[in-house]
């Protein structure tokens, strides 16, 4: 009975350790990614503030004055957008996980 106690306990501490050990090693290859990724997302994400700022103004402008031209410019800026947030996703692979990963958390 008590070498059965003791195996259990045994295999239990081992898994804990091992556990706590792979958990520790993924979250430093996490974090030694996204630190690696930061300066690229911070600059990815700044030119995505200034287009949504442009295309804040832009619209702006199409409700007062609906032409074809700010029709297209709005489209312009718009398809940019997209553009910057497929970029971060794919320069930016660690950050966009944890990023995504945190606003479900938060849900």
């Amino acid at each position: 009975m008590r070498k059965r106690i003791f195996n259990l306990l045994k295999i239990t501490v081992i898994s804990v350790v091992l556990g706590l050990g792979l958990s520790f090693t993924i979250t430093n290859f996490l974090h030694s990614k996204m630190k690696t990724e930061l300066d690229t997302y911070l600059s990815l994400v700044d030119d995505m503030n200034y287009l949504n700022d442009t295309y804040s103004l832009c619209t702006g402008l199409l409700k007062t004055n609906p032409t074809q031209t700010n029709i297209d410019s709005c489209n312009y800026v718009f398809k940019n957008i997209e553009n910057k947030v497929n970029q971060i996703k794919e320069e930016c692979p660690y950050i966009s996980f944890y990023t995504k990963y945190v606003s479900k958390v938060q849900e």
